[in-house]
């Protein structure tokens, strides 16, 4: 079982990152705070996401949810371009990423201090945004359940 501060610290600052990047949206982004804050809830649940995933999320416009929200959440370090296209664009809500990629890596770190050489996890087969980012950080895949082992 994992020690139960290592749970604690990592809720405390995926907290702390909401409550910085709530506040930020209500100070910059205006008329579009409401529907900034939306996105933003969805971004903890879809940390990779394309304009017309908020379109759809904020039912507008395609030039709205790009010139409104996506050009402002660039603009404020919240989410970055990740395909170098100028079509097709996906957003990468890379501190949430990179919170979550040092817990995995602590969760590691406890796992080999406690001897257990790795720890595993399971992701259905077909999320696909989940099993990109597993391998972006050097989990390899196991069997039927799509298995994830970070070895200390």
């Amino acid at each position: 079982m994992v020690d139960d501060e290592c749970g604690f610290w990592g809720e405390a600052l995926i907290l702390l990152l909401r409550a910085r990047h709530r506040q930020l949206i209500t100070d910059e982004f205006e008329r579009a705070a409401g529907n900034g804050q939306k996105v933003l809830e969805y971004l903890f649940q879809h940390p990779i996401v394309s304009t017309v995933e908020m379109q759809n999320l904020i039912q507008t416009t395609y030039q709205t949810a790009n010139n409104t929200l996506v050009n402002q959440f660039v603009a404020n370090g919240v989410l970055e371009e990740m395909t170098g296209q100028k079509c097709n664009r996906r957003f990468v809500y890379r501190e949430y990423i990179d919170l979550f990629q040092a817990l995995l890596q602590q969760l590691a770190k406890i796992a080999v201090s406690k001897d257990c050489g790795r720890f595993e996890w399971s992701v259905l087969e077909g999320n696909e945004p989940a099993i990109r980012f597993y391998r972006s950080i050097g989990a390899e895949p196991q069997n039927e359940w799509i298995g994830y082992r970070l070895a200390g």
